[in-house]
């Protein structure tokens, strides 16, 4: 009786750890969605997507998976998935994680890329 429960404990914790992997080739991803009138709006927000935060007009921007995306093209919605060189958010996240699951997260505190410039009369420069 304890081996079948020592070799269960073993198998839900093998089990538990092959879940975060699966669960990021199926994460979230930001699209921009255009709303033609308050219906397709409240499509949206009954559908659990912020509307306030991301809003820009007749525009919002959601995190969803490909699933709700597809489903949301079902009901006459056009999610467009947002990219940055071609690259969306959940691929670069994806190359940013180690293989061991840890992510690099140091930023130096003075770099150009991150902080913008200081010009030789000590105001900021742009990014």
């Amino acid at each position: 009786m304890r081996l079948h429960s020592r070799a269960a404990l073993l198998a839900l914790a093998l089990f538990g750890c092959a879940l975060p992997a699966q669960a990021s080739a199926r994460g979230l991803d930001a699209y921009d969605v255009t709303f033609e009138n308050g219906q397709q709006l409240e499509q949206l927000a009954r559908h659990g997507f912020d509307m306030t935060e991301a809003r820009r007009g007749n525009t919002v921007e959601i995190a969803a998976t490909e699933r709700q995306a597809k489903e949301l093209r079902s009901l006459g919605l056009d999610p467009k998935r947002k990219t940055t060189g071609g690259v969306s958010a959940r691929q670069r996240a994806a190359r940013l994680q180690r293989p061991d699951g840890s992510w690099d997260v140091y930023r130096p505190y003075f770099d150009d890329d991150y902080v913008g410039t200081v010009n030789p009369d000590g105001t900021g420069g742009q990014r």
